[in-house]
């Protein structure tokens, strides 16, 4: 069997499709979440920050500060950062480090131990207040995002003894609470009722090596193949259904692909692939599965990608895409025009649950991940290993409406659920 280390990830020359890569000014911006004082959120589309990730966490309190000379001030505060103003609405800017442990909102100029943060001023438009309560206290209000906590359900999937899972790669969820697992071994999709309980699997006769696993509105299970460079549609019980490809031929044409990573769907049924370890692009397909648009290219450039691994269309109809090997996320329009980055993690897996969570599985760094709207890390569990809760290579992943997870692992040969707490 062909390990993830394995797979040939040659690129080819792919000229990218004529959708712009420039954002206008009023760029979706998904937390709106901005000091009382100041009219409209930061413009992501500052000249030196297109196709940057826009770190900003927008303060919704009113900040005090106290401000003594040699203390905090702004020139000699080891928290501050001097540089050249940039055109944002928000004067204040908060940047986190790479840290996975991510949920603190708060000032690395604090007299405590917190330094996950640097705060950069470019115009001091704070209220500057002094408190003489034992010295200085400085105090300030920032909303943090809702935290998930998971327990791992241990020996959860009830196997038969005459399949042996190999890599697994891709997992699915459908709206009865079925999960669907696909691996790199004989039968290699297998399906499971709500409880762990094997119902069925199937796939010899038409899939070389599955890769990603997707379950669409309708329920029904869309398989990418690496092998075979097609993407497969089937009914929830197995039959075929369509198929996208050249089956055996990969390429560059409108119909084929080159070991195709992942497919997702938007409201209106429409079709995207990451066409991600031959070809750097993502391709649009109608819903029964014409040819729309593609858009990328080899590189590390804003728009270029060097494997898209991962892709899943957010409710507002954002493409969020894991471009894995440059250790980020790119989000797109519908139409392909590149609206931002956000970097941080090597994003393998990718997917929301009910309630608008992202979820990433780190397949380089063994974590699952809980984003924000904006791709900032707001939690992080996992280690290397093979226990409970412990990863090797976290594949793919996927949520159920109780927004409990569901991680395949590569080379741990598995399927965790895990299980969310109140």
């Amino acid at each position: 069997m062909k390990s993830e280390k394995d797979v040939d990830q040659r690129r080819h020359p792919h000229r990218m499709s004529p959708a712009g890569r420039s954002c206008d000014s009023e760029v979706y911006c998904p937390r709106r979440r901005i000091h009382p004082g100041i009219a409209s959120p930061r413009l992501a589309t500052s000249p030196d920050s297109v196709g940057k990730r826009p770190r900003n966490e927008y303060l919704q309190g009113a900040w005090s500060w106290a401000i003594l000379t040699g203390f905090v001030g702004p020139g000699r505060a080891s928290g501050y950062e001097r540089r050249k103003p940039k055109r944002y609405c928000c004067e204040f800017e908060l940047t986190p480090r790479t840290d996975y442990k991510l949920n603190r909102y708060i000032p690395a100029n604090l007299p405590l131990p917190f330094t996950g943060w640097t705060m950069k001023l470019s115009n001091l438009t704070a209220v500057v207040s002094i408190f003489a309560v034992v010295g200085v206290t400085i105090s300030g209000t920032v909303q943090a995002a809702e935290k998930n906590d998971f327990i791992p359900a241990t020996d959860f999937f009830r196997i038969p003894e005459n399949i042996t899972l190999d890599l697994c790669s891709g997992v699915s969820v459908n709206s009865q609470g079925h999960v669907y697992l696909a691996h790199r071994g004989r039968n290699p999709v297998i399906c499971f009722d709500s409880s762990g309980r094997y119902l069925r699997s199937w796939g010899d006769k038409f899939i070389g090596s599955a890769h990603g696993l997707r379950v669409d509105p309708d329920d029904n299970v869309w398989v990418t193949d690496i092998d075979k460079h097609v993407v497969l549609k089937f009914s929830p019980t197995g039959k075929l259904l369509l198929r996208i490809g050249r089956p055996g031929n990969a390429g560059l044409a409108n119909d084929q692909f080159n070991k195709p990573a992942d497919v997702a769907f938007d409201a209106k049924g429409q079709i995207y692939v990451a066409d991600g370890y031959g070809n750097s692009r993502v391709m649009k397909f109608s819903p029964d599965g014409r040819f729309l648009s593609s858009w990328g290219s080899p590189g590390t450039g804003p728009g270029e990608f060097n494997l898209p691994h991962t892709i899943v269309v957010a409710a507002d109809g954002r493409i969020i895409v894991g471009d894995r090997l440059n250790n980020r996320i790119q989000v797109f329009n519908a139409d392909g025009t590149h609206l931002e980055i956000w970097d941080g993690f090597t994003p393998f897996g990718l997917d929301f649950d009910g309630d608008g969570v992202l979820w990433l599985a780190d397949g380089k760094n063994h974590k699952l991940l809980q984003l924000d709207h904006s791709g900032a890390v707001l939690q992080s569990w996992g280690e290397p290993g093979r226990g409970p809760g412990q990863f090797d290579v976290p594949h793919m992943l996927a949520a159920d409406e109780a927004g409990n997870l569901y991680i395949a692992e590569i080379l741990n040969r598995r399927l965790q659920k895990f299980t969310r707490t109140p």
